[in-house]
């Protein structure tokens, strides 16, 4: 078979980073609850994308969540890690009801938030820096 011709030298690796200074629309397109419980024995919702609707030139890219803890009632915020579920709720709209909060029904929420660049083994990654109510 023949060979494919390529000019590795010119093909890109990674993407350009996201613009940090703006507001982006986004919709959950991922968003699970973590089968263990965290070290404090929190329960936290893992794997959250967002998947970039708007400004039309980022359009199709993702910030991601690892970690979000889930606060027990009552639990009286001493960082804003323990304010991110609560305002990744109000901000995209999720349902919630007497019963609870249910992961699938953040897929498909839009809402807007802002973003950061970090390095993680060597690769550049855009997290949600915070959820915009």
């Amino acid at each position: 078979m023949p060979k494919i011709p390529v000019s590795m030298d010119s093909l890109p690796t990674e993407l350009p980073p996201l613009d940090e200074g703006i507001v982006y629309t986004g919709i959950c397109r991922s968003c699970k609850l973590a089968d263990e419980r965290d070290k404090n024995g929190n329960l936290y919702l893992t794997n959250i994308r967002i998947e970039i609707l708007e400004p039309g030139v980022f359009q199709g890219r993702a910030a991601f969540v690892n970690y979000m803890m889930i606060p027990s009632a009552g639990l009286i915020p001493n960082s804003e890690l323990e304010l991110q579920f609560a305002r990744f709720v109000k901000a995209f709209r999720v349902p919630v009801d007497d019963e609870g909060f249910d992961p699938n029904d953040a897929l498909g929420c839009e809402g807007q938030f802002t973003v950061q660049t970090e390095e993680y083994q060597g690769r550049k990654s855009s997290r949600v820096k915070d959820w915009l109510i």
